[in-house]
């Protein structure tokens, strides 16, 4: 949960591009969602965010956009 709370306050997304603060995701990596990933982003964090946002992790894992990153 601290890393999660770290990366909304950072301003580099896990892509390498720059996004704003307080944001999940740079603008290329949230459009590259399905629709109903990215609303599921605008969740409180305890109220279903922790779990979209791995969702939309894995996705983008998926789908090349973080391919370089292991977890």
């Amino acid at each position: 949960m601290e890393n999660l709370l770290k990366e909304l306050d950072g301003t580099s997304c896990r892509c390498g591009l720059w996004k704003h603060s307080g944001h999940t995701l740079c603008r290329e990596c949230f459009r590259s969602l399905p629709f109903r990933m990215r609303d599921n982003l605008y969740l409180l964090v305890g109220n279903g965010y922790t779990e979209a946002y791995k969702k939309a992790s894995e996705h983008l894992k998926r789908t090349g956009r973080w391919s370089h990153l292991v977890e």
